[in-house]
């Protein structure tokens, strides 16, 4: 039996990639997590203190990481698998924006989009009976663009 997207795990939220000037859903989508988010502490030296100190130090942004139901033939899975393809240069220069679909319940749902790239988004064979396969994703976060809130209804 074929799956079907809403089967996923994670079928009420959903990630998205900007793909010209349009966000376009990568479909099959499950598993999501954004690991890293998080302050790093400094722990500065000071000799004449009988403890020592922490501080605040830079955010570490972390990886947007997941796994969808991979379609070869899809077109924004062909997207992210071609840009793994293009050089450092081009990568850096033409940083990619996701964008995060919480599934909050509200009527308008919460969201997140920040900019990174693809590192990673590696291909297995899944399920026997279907002979499915899925590919992992990575995207380490560069910078944050824009929290919104969710609103319910009116």
């Amino acid at each position: 039996m074929a799956h079907d997207y809403r089967d996923t795990p994670s079928a009420s939220s959903k990630i998205e990639i900007r793909i010209g000037g349009t966000f376009e859903e990568i479909l099959g989508a499950s598993d999501m997590s954004w690991d890293g988010f998080k302050r790093a502490i400094r722990e500065p030296n000071y000799l004449s203190r009988a403890t020592k100190p922490q501080k605040p130090g830079q955010p570490s942004l972390g990886s947007v990481k997941g796994k969808v139901l991979y379609d070869p033939n899809d077109s924004v899975h062909k997207f992210i698998r071609d840009k793994i393809l293009t050089t450092a240069a081009y990568a850096n220069a033409h940083l990619d924006q996701i964008k995060i679909t919480y599934a909050d319940g509200f009527d308008v749902p919460a969201t997140a989009t920040v900019e990174g790239f693809i590192s990673d988004f590696s291909q297995e064979s899944g399920e026997v009976e279907t002979g499915s396969w899925t590919a992992n994703f990575e995207f380490p976060v560069d910078s944050v663009i824009e929290f919104t809130d969710g609103s319910p209804a009116e």
